[in-house]
């Protein structure tokens, strides 16, 4: 039963995602994973899956239905689960978007061994995506804004 719920929950919540691409002008930020960067003409293209990145008991909580979570037991016999790093991804859609990327937009990487973003360009991030989450800033249906989301 809380496997049903779960999987309820995680949908509800991707189609409250769905609504990235209403016409808001303000933006709206959505967690994924680049599968792909591509030329369309004069403009380029992101190919984002949308997921969702949980963190503390979220995180153990939804490892656990996913039958992914870790445990210790203590010296007093008892279980503590955890997920490793303290966060767990979500993919409740695999659907790919497909989200034309700004001229003016914002690329903020991190470097290899470090946590702090720093200003980079758009063949940086086309040559260095890969199995990476981020963090897309969207304003009517185009990215305005990149950052990369350090994971251990």
């Amino acid at each position: 039963m809380k496997t049903i719920f779960f999987f309820f929950l995680m949908f509800i919540l991707n189609l409250k995602s769905e609504n990235v691409f209403a016409q808001s002008s303000a933006p709206i930020t959505q967690i994924s994973f680049i599968t792909a960067i591509i030329t369309n003409g004069n403009f380029f293209i992101i190919k984002a899956d949308f997921v969702q990145m949980l963190t503390g008991q979220n995180a153990v909580k939804a490892a656990k239905i996913a039958g992914e979570a870790e445990y210790d037991i203590n010296k007093n016999g008892d279980t503590a689960w955890y997920v490793p790093n303290d966060y767990f991804v979500v993919n409740s859609n695999s659907a790919i978007r497909q989200l034309r990327i700004s001229p003016t937009a914002q690329i903020y990487l991190i470097k290899e061994g470090g946590s702090a973003l720093f200003k980079s360009s758009l063949s940086k991030l086309k040559n260095n995506f890969t199995g990476k989450l981020f963090r897309l800033f969207l304003r009517k249906n185009e990215v305005i804004k990149v950052e990369e989301i350090f994971t251990p």
